[in-house]
């Protein structure tokens, strides 16, 4: 992105973050044929709490892979290529949700993603808590369990030796989490990015639009 007006990132930022929510299905969940289930489930948590709606749902056939670097901005090269092995090869699914201003919509999009299993407690990867409060603690989903397997016994470990890394083979299998949901402007952008200009005018205001166009010069 080039150099645009002082603060207008910092403006838009604060303003998209409370008027659109962004939810990343990856290809592992439309794999699996719950992609209406987590757009169901996203939508009841924001209406519920009064705060927006759904409002645009998105097959995204053919996913640019030279823009993985903008979804994932802190990830190795090692990293990229691997997640570009899978979120490139098949169909991704992106819901939006109009918010009304009232809270921050890219935080309530985190919650209702979820921890990352890397972040779950022991407790919680041994199946004694249930993860029944957001997207990826339906992991593993039923009938995946045997694809998780070395890669559970890893994050166990490594909750006495945080020096344990994955093989490619295990990052492979933790990747697939189901959803991505932007954690920063940057990210927010990647994703936006994934969208046509008809999309995008369906999801931001004029004013929004034009701020947008010119952060993405």
């Amino acid at each position: 992105m080039e150099t645009c007006q002082p603060g207008l990132k910092e403006v838009f930022d604060s303003e998209i973050s409370r008027r659109l929510g962004i939810l990343f299905i990856k290809t592992d969940a439309v794999d699996l044929g719950i992609t209406e289930e987590i757009i169901a489930y996203a939508a009841e948590r924001v209406e519920k709490q009064g705060v927006g709606k759904l409002n645009g749902v998105y097959l995204l056939e053919t996913l640019p892979c030279e823009l993985i670097p903008m979804l994932y901005p802190k990830l190795s090269p090692d990293g990229y290529e691997i997640v570009a092995d899978y979120l490139c090869e098949g169909n991704c699914v992106m819901a939006t949700f109009k918010g009304n201003g009232s809270t921050d919509m890219r935080q309530l999009m985190n919650q209702i993603k979820g921890r990352r299993m890397r972040d779950w407690t022991l407790e919680e990867l041994n199946g004694k808590m249930g993860l029944n409060d957001s997207v990826r603690g339906m992991l593993p989903v039923p009938g995946t369990t045997d694809k998780y397997a070395d890669a559970m016994v890893k994050l166990k470990a490594q909750k006495t030796n945080p020096a344990l890394r994955f093989t490619d083979e295990e990052f492979r299998v933790y990747c697939r989490n189901l959803i991505h949901s932007p954690d920063d402007l940057q990210e927010t952008i990647g994703l936006l990015n994934l969208l046509s200009k008809v999309q995008l005018r369906e999801n931001l205001s004029p004013k929004l639009l034009s701020m947008y166009k010119e952060i993405n010069k």
